[in-house]
């Protein structure tokens, strides 16, 4: 059977916006782009796959600038199609961007006192929704898709985060890794009295 499928990553707003600088707006932008082109990468080679939004090219390559919402069809258990998807975008979100900025700190840093913070903040914030409708027809298909995720974004999922102490200067939200920042400054910026959660830290480096 073919299925059409939403997907959408995030918290996009709140990841994006917050920011002090250009290059973090950019840099959130940037990455929640990648991010989503590799869950669509991930599956585009299911011989059922079709695109819907965005498109690929003639040569079967996405755009630079894929949204964070994306649509598709193909045959399958939709169940183990997100699952392949959400693992790839987990994924490059922990072993790509979190590793590389949690080996730089480790370098930089003589305690460890801040590493299980970091792990916990880096599992918690990544959020991945999907819907799967049986594909009839384009019109009706996306009504019924568009509404099934309405109402799987109601049924978030909240995670219970403790955050505890110093509050992220770019998020309010996340603890403030506990880092000597004043070593830190020209890592980060010129701005020793910042201190950044492992989201905010990873989207400046």
């Amino acid at each position: 059977m073919t299925y059409l499928f939403l997907c959408q990553i995030g918290p996009v707003q709140s990841f994006i916006a917050a920011g002090r600088r250009t290059q973090d707006l950019a840099a959130g932008s940037i990455m929640l782009s990648e991010l989503a082109k590799s869950g669509l990468n991930a599956i585009q080679h299911n011989s059922s796959f079709k695109p819907i939004f965005p498109m690929w090219d003639t040569q079967e390559k996405f755009p630079q600038g894929v949204p964070h919402r994306f649509a598709f069809l193909c045959d399958g258990n939709p169940q183990a199609i997100a699952k392949k998807i959400e693992n790839t975008i987990c994924g490059r979100w922990v072993n790509e961007y979190a590793k590389e900025v949690f080996d730089i700190l480790s370098e930089k840093s003589d305690t460890n006192d801040w590493k299980r913070i970091f792990e916990t903040q880096m599992d918690d914030w990544l959020e991945f929704y999907w819907v799967a409708v049986p594909y009839s027809d384009h019109n009706t298909s996306f009504d019924a898709v568009n509404h099934a995720m309405v109402q799987r974004r109601l049924l978030r999922n909240f995670s219970h985060i403790e955050a505890e102490g110093v509050k992220c200067s770019l998020t309010g939200a996340q603890s403030a890794l506990p880092l000597n920042w004043s070593t830190l400054k020209d890592l980060t910026g010129k701005d020793e009295n910042e201190r950044l959660g492992t989201t905010a830290i990873i989207k400046r480096l």
